[in-house]
């Protein structure tokens, strides 16, 4: 019925997403055994819901800042895909083309409003699947790896207005994500965790497109003073993205790129920040730039050097 009629509403939308809940349930061990004789019809089935547009789907419960039932629904198509990448890839192969194309057209559609945070986070870690499997050569195109870099991954490492007055309304909370990297569900995380995997491959030209994007950043916050920490704090979050290599959840990353100048970074993206009081600093969200370059120096600390 999914497949015939579509998801027109957002009582339907409901039903089918906790078919998929359980339908993902059943298949973490083993595939399926109906599924495996179907597998393409049932990507097929999955898949089309993903081209469904907000436009034109009846919920009235959505707004710009919680994710409605299209979201939730589509965000659980994607993640039962991500399980099939991740364990039963080979199975995958021939059908790897019409998987991806309409996630990244989601991607790319998709604003930065939190309402579509499970749709993009459920992509990015799609792509992430994809980029540590052995279908990571399907990456291996600089125009498709510069448009994940700039269209895709380093959008979603940036800070939202929404992120600010979290930080304004509940700074405890905020830290405890940031510092403590309990931000496993969130754009930024999943970000961080796709341009990692993709450096695993293809160390060279994603360092290059992040150099190239850190610099465009500090172009604009030169550009517009009143934002300028804002854009600051995203090239920061780009390069610590880029810069981790190894890390333990006690001493946070102690290994970085031989391509990486530590120093150039504490230097440039951290210590003017650090050493900044609030009354030269022309932005009123100053405080949460600050602590977020709190929060990247801790977790670098151990391979930052170690002269001041």
């Amino acid at each position: 019925q999914c497949a015939a009629t579509g998801v027109s509403d957002a009582k339907q939308a409901d039903v089918f997403q906790k078919v998929l809940e359980i339908f993902n349930a059943l298949s973490a061990q083993d595939l399926l055994p109906f599924v495996e004789t179907n597998l393409a019809a049932f990507l097929q089935c999955t898949v089309q819901h993903l081209n469904r547009d907000v436009e034109g789907f009846s919920d009235p419960t959505a707004d710009n800042e919680t994710p409605g039932a299209l979201e939730r629904f589509q965000s659980s198509c994607i993640e039962v895909l991500s399980l099939y990448v991740n364990q039963y890839s080979e199975d995958l192969g021939p059908y790897i083309q019409q998987i991806i194309q309409p996630v990244w057209q989601l991607l790319q559609t998709r604003k930065h409003q939190p309402r579509f945070d499970p749709v993009v986070v459920s992509g990015l870690d799609l792509l992430t699947a994809l980029a540590r499997s052995d279908h990571h050569t399907m990456f291996n195109n600089p125009q498709l790896l510069h448009s994940m870099c700039v269209d895709v991954a380093f959008p979603n490492l940036g800070l939202r207005r929404s992120d600010v007055e979290t930080f304004e309304f509940d700074q405890e909370e905020w830290i405890r994500y940031h510092m403590l990297k309990a931000d496993v569900s969130t754009r930024v995380a999943s970000a961080r965790n796709l341009i990692g995997a993709l450096c695993a491959n293809y160390e060279t030209q994603i360092t290059q497109e992040a150099t190239a994007h850190s610099a465009h950043l500090q172009q604009l916050g030169a550009a517009t003073p009143a934002a300028s920490w804002r854009y600051q704090a995203a090239s920061l979050s780009l390069t610590s993205a880029v810069a981790a290599r190894q890390s333990t959840r006690s001493l946070g990353v102690t290994k970085v790129p031989d391509t990486m100048n530590m120093d150039s970074i504490v230097t440039q993206q951290v210590t003017p920040i650090l050493t900044a009081t609030p009354a030269a600093c022309t932005s009123e969200d100053f405080p949460v730039h600050q602590q977020i370059v709190v929060c990247t120096a801790l977790h670098f600390i151990a391979a930052m050097p170690s002269t001041p």
